[in-house]
């Protein structure tokens, strides 16, 4: 919304509308990152140990991956992932937001000139 609210602003001609796509893309990066804190921290094991199926424990015991040595596994698979979302967020939003901001000046220039 604040993104779509910028374009629109620099559609009617007004300079404050790179602002908002600036703090729209830094918002959302803010909105991941809290997401991914909160998923890492609420790894319940018990809750892998329910989901885990028979089927799967076989492929567990096919691949010699001791019973001790599952939760763990998917701690570290866990922390991964959501460490690799957060990773990705910061490049992304951040490139965008650093994007916007360097395009601040030309699109005032362009803005005052039209």
């Amino acid at each position: 919304a604040m993104e779509l609210h910028g374009a629109g602003r620099l559609r009617q001609g007004l300079a404050d509308g790179m602002v908002w796509l600036v703090r729209s893309q830094l918002a959302l990066l803010v909105v991941v990152l809290v997401y991914v804190a909160v998923r890492i921290t609420s790894f319940d094991p018990e809750q892998v140990r329910a989901a885990i199926t028979p089927e799967m424990e076989a492929s567990f015991e096919a691949a010699g991956i001791p019973d001790d040595q599952v939760i763990p596994l998917f701690k570290i698979v866990h922390l991964v992932l959501y460490s690799v979302v957060a990773l990705v967020s910061v490049l992304y939003q951040g490139g965008m937001a650093l994007y916007y901001h360097r395009r601040r000046e030309p699109v005032e220039t362009a803005l005052a000139a039209g």
